[in-house]
């Protein structure tokens, strides 16, 4: 009998630490991925892309592209400003209410959409099982409200927001962006509505980046004179180990 229960708890443990299908492909691949933006790196931009998502299911019906640059610090340091691009370029009829990620290693203590999306929301409840998301801008009252506003399909719109946190970062981190689309038509899934979930494509450094760049000349012959200076040292260092005088 002792055996028995053993081996049922074996494998319930089996079973709980093995997740499903379903949950390791909740979220699209590079959903966890950050993107990190350092205060001096002015001009650096990330290029997101959204895969659809509607009752719990993927569709390529539905699907957006953001690009998002850093403008520089305001506010004596406070304050990150950034310019964004988001495009809705699915398939079927709908719009793009609202936009949002996650800001680590703290969330900002305020949050303005400056232009494009202008409510803004912290700390909110998203579809599709996202979860709590720090900042969240909106083209209307409420997050995930279905309401007018938004990015048809087939256009885009430009827009900034700001992002003011209580202490200067030296860099900010950004992760799990997600957007809603409604009025989707024809519905997906038995939805009209439905859920855009994002990962970094691209990013490309801006000014604050130290470029590598190749030595000139001058310098290669000093650096290929320096070895050779360092290895007859070596060598000399060798012989003398390799017959020591006696005493």
């Amino acid at each position: 009998m002792g055996r028995f229960w053993g081996w049922m708890a074996a494998t319930l443990l089996v079973a709980l630490s093995v997740p499903t299908v379903a949950q390791a492909a909740y979220f699209p691949t590079g959903w966890n991925d950050d993107v990190t933006v350092d205060k001096d790196d002015v001009g650096m931009n990330f290029v997101v892309d959204f895969s659809g998502k509607a009752n719990d299911n993927y569709t390529s019906n539905l699907s957006a592209l953001g690009s998002f640059t850093y403008t520089g610090l305001s506010n004596n340091g406070l304050t990150y400003n950034f310019n964004y691009t988001l495009t809705n370029d699915s398939n079927y009829d709908s719009r793009i209410r609202a936009f949002g990620f996650d800001t680590g290693p703290s969330n900002p203590a305020s949050v303005v959409g400056n232009s494009g999306f202008t409510y803004e929301y912290q700390n909110v409840g998203f579809i599709e099982s996202v979860g709590t998301m720090d900042v969240c801008l909106a083209a209307g009252s409420g997050c995930t409200q279905h309401a007018s506003g938004g990015i048809n399909d087939g256009a885009s719109m430009n827009g900034s927001f700001s992002l003011t946190f209580a202490n200067v970062m030296e860099s900010v981190d950004f992760d799990h962006f997600a957007l809603k689309f409604i009025s989707v038509n024809p519905t997906v899934n038995g939805q009209d509505w439905g859920a855009g979930l994002g990962r970094i494509t691209s990013i490309t450094p801006g000014a604050g980046s130290d470029p590598i760049t190749a030595p000139e000349p001058e310098t290669w012959m000093m650096m290929l004179l320096g070895f050779g200076l360092v290895g007859s040292a070596m060598r000399r260092r060798g012989s003398i180990a390799l017959y020591p005088q006696v005493a």
